[in-house]
Protein backbone atom coordinates (compact mmCIF):
# COMPACT_ATOMS: atom_id res chain seq x y z
CA UNK A 1 0.00 0.00 0.00
CA UNK A 2 1.17 3.18 -0.69
CA UNK A 3 2.42 5.81 1.94
CA UNK A 4 1.55 9.38 1.88
CA UNK A 5 4.07 11.67 3.75
CA UNK A 6 4.74 15.23 4.05
CA UNK A 7 8.16 16.97 4.17
CA UNK A 8 8.60 18.05 7.77
CA UNK A 9 6.12 15.24 9.53
CA UNK A 10 2.75 15.17 10.64
CA UNK A 11 3.16 18.01 12.94
CA UNK A 12 4.41 19.84 9.99
CA UNK A 13 1.73 19.14 8.11
CA UNK A 14 -1.08 19.97 10.39
CA UNK A 15 0.76 23.23 11.25
CA UNK A 16 1.12 23.89 7.44
CA UNK A 17 -2.60 23.23 6.76
CA UNK A 18 -3.16 25.55 9.64
CA UNK A 19 -1.06 28.78 8.43
CA UNK A 20 -2.30 27.80 4.98
CA UNK A 21 -5.97 27.71 6.06
CA UNK A 22 -5.06 31.18 8.32
CA UNK A 23 -3.55 33.00 5.44
CA UNK A 24 -6.05 32.51 2.70
CA UNK A 25 -9.10 35.13 2.45
CA UNK A 26 -11.04 35.57 -0.63
CA UNK A 27 -8.94 37.04 -3.10
CA UNK A 28 -6.29 34.08 -2.98
CA UNK A 29 -8.63 31.55 -3.69
CA UNK A 30 -9.88 30.66 -7.47
CA UNK A 31 -13.36 29.84 -7.17
CA UNK A 32 -13.83 29.41 -10.76
CA UNK A 33 -15.53 26.21 -11.48
CA UNK A 34 -12.75 24.08 -13.64
CA UNK A 35 -13.82 21.93 -16.30
CA UNK A 36 -11.98 18.46 -17.30
CA UNK A 37 -10.87 19.55 -21.19
CA UNK A 38 -9.47 16.82 -23.43
CA UNK A 39 -5.55 16.94 -24.03
CA UNK A 40 -5.44 17.20 -27.67
CA UNK A 41 -1.25 16.68 -27.32
CA UNK A 42 -1.25 13.51 -25.30
CA UNK A 43 -3.30 10.62 -26.17
CA UNK A 44 -5.66 8.74 -23.10
CA UNK A 45 -3.43 5.61 -23.56
CA UNK A 46 -0.35 7.70 -23.40
CA UNK A 47 -0.47 9.03 -19.74
CA UNK A 48 -1.11 8.32 -16.15
CA UNK A 49 -3.98 9.28 -14.03
CA UNK A 50 -4.12 10.24 -10.31
CA UNK A 51 -7.69 10.91 -8.80
CA UNK A 52 -6.78 12.70 -5.51
CA UNK A 53 -9.57 12.94 -2.50
CA UNK A 54 -8.36 14.60 0.61
CA UNK A 55 -9.31 13.85 3.80
CA UNK A 56 -8.95 17.73 5.53
CA UNK A 57 -10.02 19.88 2.63
CA UNK A 58 -8.42 23.31 2.78
CA UNK A 59 -5.92 25.52 0.74
CA UNK A 60 -4.73 23.25 -2.21
CA UNK A 61 -2.30 24.61 -5.36
CA UNK A 62 -0.45 22.29 -7.34
CA UNK A 63 3.72 23.28 -8.19
CA UNK A 64 4.75 22.50 -12.17
CA UNK A 65 7.33 20.62 -10.42
CA UNK A 66 5.10 17.40 -9.57
CA UNK A 67 6.61 14.38 -11.03
CA UNK A 68 6.01 10.42 -11.24
CA UNK A 69 9.39 8.34 -10.52
CA UNK A 70 9.73 5.19 -11.99
CA UNK A 71 11.12 2.47 -9.01
CA UNK A 72 12.86 0.33 -11.26
CA UNK A 73 14.13 2.64 -13.77
CA UNK A 74 14.38 6.16 -12.38
CA UNK A 75 12.46 7.61 -15.79
CA UNK A 76 10.47 10.79 -14.92
CA UNK A 77 7.37 11.60 -15.97
CA UNK A 78 6.39 14.99 -16.31
CA UNK A 79 3.11 16.59 -14.98
CA UNK A 80 0.91 17.58 -18.18
CA UNK A 81 -2.65 19.10 -16.50
CA UNK A 82 -4.95 19.16 -13.07
CA UNK A 83 -8.12 19.67 -13.11
CA UNK A 84 -9.95 20.90 -10.39
CA UNK A 85 -7.33 22.68 -8.61
CA UNK A 86 -4.86 25.60 -9.31
CA UNK A 87 -1.64 25.72 -10.47
CA UNK A 88 1.02 27.61 -7.82
CA UNK A 89 0.57 30.01 -6.74
CA UNK A 90 -3.02 30.32 -6.80
CA UNK A 91 -5.11 28.31 -3.69
CA UNK A 92 -7.91 26.72 -4.89
CA UNK A 93 -10.30 25.98 -1.65
CA UNK A 94 -11.12 22.09 -1.24
CA UNK A 95 -13.49 21.05 0.71
CA UNK A 96 -13.03 18.34 3.27
CA UNK A 97 -13.51 14.83 0.80
CA UNK A 98 -13.17 16.81 -2.37
CA UNK A 99 -11.00 15.81 -4.92
CA UNK A 100 -8.90 16.78 -7.89
CA UNK A 101 -7.68 15.04 -10.58
CA UNK A 102 -3.70 15.15 -12.15
CA UNK A 103 -2.62 13.94 -15.34
CA UNK A 104 0.88 12.78 -16.25
CA UNK A 105 2.81 11.59 -19.50
CA UNK A 106 2.97 7.87 -19.68
CA UNK A 107 5.71 5.93 -17.69
CA UNK A 108 8.00 2.99 -19.19
CA UNK A 109 6.39 -0.13 -19.91
CA UNK A 110 8.85 -1.92 -17.54
CA UNK A 111 8.00 0.42 -14.69
CA UNK A 112 6.23 -1.69 -12.17
CA UNK A 113 5.38 0.75 -8.87
CA UNK A 114 6.64 4.24 -9.22
CA UNK A 115 6.09 7.39 -6.51
CA UNK A 116 4.44 10.72 -7.00
CA UNK A 117 6.59 13.89 -5.84
CA UNK A 118 5.91 16.88 -5.36
CA UNK A 119 9.28 18.38 -5.17
CA UNK A 120 9.18 22.53 -3.90
CA UNK A 121 11.43 24.54 -2.07
CA UNK A 122 9.46 24.46 1.12
CA UNK A 123 7.82 22.33 3.83
CA UNK A 124 4.56 20.27 2.39
CA UNK A 125 5.60 19.05 -0.76
CA UNK A 126 3.64 15.61 -2.07
CA UNK A 127 4.91 12.56 -1.70
CA UNK A 128 3.38 9.29 -2.25
CA UNK A 129 5.76 6.50 -2.49
CA UNK A 130 5.59 3.33 -4.40
CA UNK A 131 2.34 3.55 -5.65
CA UNK A 132 1.86 -0.19 -7.57
CA UNK A 133 1.19 -0.32 -11.24
CA UNK A 134 -1.64 -1.02 -12.98
CA UNK A 135 -2.81 -1.85 -16.50
CA UNK A 136 -4.82 1.00 -16.63
CA UNK A 137 -2.65 3.45 -15.55
CA UNK A 138 -5.79 5.36 -13.17
CA UNK A 139 -5.53 5.70 -9.58
CA UNK A 140 -7.51 6.74 -6.59
CA UNK A 141 -5.16 7.88 -3.85
CA UNK A 142 -6.37 9.28 -0.18
CA UNK A 143 -4.92 12.20 1.17
CA UNK A 144 -4.71 11.43 4.54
Amino acid sequence: MSGLKYHGGMKGLYAMLALTEASLVDDDIDTTPVRAKKRQDHEDEGQVTLHMRTRLGGGVRIWPSIKLRCRTTGTESKFIHAVGLSPFPTWTRVEPGGAYTLLFEALPPSCRAFDLIEDIPQPGGLVVEDIARNGKDVYRLGTD
